[in-house]
């Protein structure tokens, strides 16, 4: 069985550093993940505008066919 020794023993030093520096991470990561979130809106925004872009060319390039010429009754 392992002895104790007081070198297993952590300052209290030690573990506000370690909280501190937890903490500098998860604010760090934070702000990542905010900012991820804002540039994966922007390209769901850009797409969404070039899907409609690609709907609007669509629409002007083939006009919809009328009744009569869906029937093949068109002058």
């Amino acid at each position: 069985m392992k002895g104790f020794s007081l070198s297993d023993l952590r300052r209290p030093a030690d573990y506000k550093a370690r909280y501190e520096r937890a903490e500098h991470q998860r604010a760090r990561l934070s702000d990542q993940v905010k900012r991820l979130e804002m540039e994966r809106d922007a390209y769901r925004m850009r797409l969404q505008d070039a899907a409609a872009e690609i709907e609007r060319l669509k629409a002007a390039a083939c006009p919809p066919r009328t009744a009569q010429a869906r029937l093949g009754t068109g002058a």
